[in-house]
Formats: C-alpha cells, sequence, structure tokens
C-alpha cells in the first residue's frame, strides 16, 4: 500500500495505514481471544511458557504494524512505483 499511494511519505504513510490498519487489528484481536483461552490454564507452565508469550509477541506484532513501520516509512520509505494517474 506504501508503495502504490500517490504523494510525500507522510501522505503514503497515512494511506498504508488506513488501508492496513483493520485488517492488522482484526488479525491481533482474533489470535488474543484464542491465546486468552489458555490463560484459564491450571498449569503454570501453559500460562507462563505459551499464554504469556503469545499474548506479549502479538502485542508486539501489533505496536510493531501500526506504530513502528509507519514511522520509519514516513522517513526512510522508498520511492513510490507509480508516479501518478495515467
Amino acid at each position: 500500500a506504501f508503495l502504490t499511494a500517490i504523494g510525500d511519505k507522510n501522505h503514503r504513510a497515512m494511506l498504508a495505514l488506513e488501508h492496513m490498519f483493520a485488517p492488522v487489528l482484526d488479525g491481533a484481536v482474533s489470535t488474543l481471544l484464542g491465546v486468552l483461552m489458555l490463560a484459564g490454564s491450571e498449569f503454570d507452565f501453559i500460562v507462563r511458557y505459551f499464554f504469556a508469550v503469545l499474548a506479549i509477541l502479538t502485542v508486539l506484532g501489533v505496536l510493531n504494524g501500526l506504530v513502528l513501520l509507519p514511522v520509519l516509512l514516513s522517513f526512510f520509505g522508498p520511492c513510490p512505483e507509480v508516479s501518478g494517474y495515467q
């Protein structure tokens, strides 16, 4: 979405984030709902090494995709593949 958007880097990062926000957030919420069942396990090993790890990785992945990557693209992103409407 960033490479095919038209405009400066900040505008393209904003358009890419608008395009990808809902799918990334939906995937994270569905993953957290699936992993949430592990939190009720009576085995401490399952809670500590499966639930906690998967929940933290999901949250870090969402922060990476919705915060860090758009900021990095707006600063250091490549030039667009398209130059305008033809």
